[in-house]
């Protein structure tokens, strides 16, 4: 095997090297994007159960920005801005 065979093969196994960093490092970021989303979901599920309708929408506004294919956090978002708006129209039928 010559030289030219030997660095074109060096050259192939380190790019190799680097794009599975990449994807390994994309797929972690990935990972750590959806653990945070979850967090704010579960916040934000928790301050809708005790009242705080502001407070949920606005973890639940985050979780979906950190994992826009977050699907129970829109729906969960749908519930609160359902919620609200009920607790909205009930306060204005009493003025």
């Amino acid at each position: 095997m010559n030289d030219s065979v030997r660095l074109q093969a060096i050259a192939r196994l380190w790019m190799r090297g680097l794009l599975l960093a990449f994807l390994v490092g994309s797929l972690l970021s990935s990972l750590q994007a959806q653990t945070n989303s979850k967090s704010f979901f579960d916040t934000g599920t928790g301050k809708f159960f005790s009242g705080d309708l502001t407070g949920a929408m606005a973890d639940l506004n985050k979780a979906i920005e950190l994992n826009p294919n977050f699907a129970e956090a829109y729906c969960g978002r749908g519930i609160v801005r359902y919620s609200k708006d009920k607790k909205d129209r009930a306060g204005r039928s009493l003025t």
